[in-house]
């Protein structure tokens, strides 16, 4: 595998596993509201929109954030294959654009939990 698709791969299956432990944690919230389910959609539209919000965080900061701090980092066991002076554009710039790609899978799963929040109320408080 060629260099730039082994540290793609590594970013994605890193900021991957922290997403899905996220959504795990996030699930487990909503479901012990799962006796109020307008309540259970707005919390996990809620904490799914701060996810977003956070990742969006992560893709802004991540050009600034030495590379060599990074999970990504030890996922490709720290041999890059990459000139030294290229490294920190090309390996921040995977993990910039990795950190947009579930910034927008977040957001269209916050959506989807909004509009059934909305929906759910609708139902809820109608005769």
């Amino acid at each position: 595998m060629e260099p730039l698709g082994h540290i793609r791969a590594a970013a994605f299956l890193s900021i991957g596993r922290a997403c899905m432990f996220g959504a795990l944690a996030i699930w487990a919230m909503t479901f012990g509201f799962i006796a109020w389910p307008v309540t259970a959609f707005r919390v996990g539209a809620l904490l799914t929109t701060l996810a977003g919000v956070i990742l969006v965080y992560k893709a802004l900061a991540a050009p600034y954030r030495s590379y060599r701090r990074t999970e990504t980092w030890m996922l490709i066991g720290r041999n890059h294959g990459l000139p030294e002076e290229r490294a920190q554009a090309v390996i921040s710039g995977i993990l910039c654009e990795t950190f947009w790609r579930f910034a927008l899978y977040a957001s269209v799963v916050a959506l989807l939990l909004w509009i059934a929040a909305a929906m759910s109320w609708l139902t809820a408080s109608a005769p």
